[in-house]
């Protein structure tokens, strides 16, 4: 857990924000019901990875959000 925000929160900052708001983002979040990975996506995250992961799932997610087959 983040110490004075939520990935959320951060996430927004960064959509908010006007040379980041492009980059791709992935949240990587202890996080993992159902409820949780939709906010995370619904609040613009390009990709959703919990924890404990798999460096496949990792590998993964940056795949398919950079568009790498």
């Amino acid at each position: 857990m983040l110490p004075d925000a939520d990935g959320l929160q951060v996430l927004g900052r960064i959509r908010m924000h006007p040379s980041l708001a492009e980059l791709p983002v992935i949240m990587m979040t202890g996080k993992v019901e159902p409820e949780d990975v939709l906010a995370g996506l619904a609040a613009g995250a390009d990709g959703y990875v919990t924890k404990p992961f798999k460096l496949s799932a990792l590998v993964n997610a940056v795949s398919v959000v950079l568009g790498i087959e």
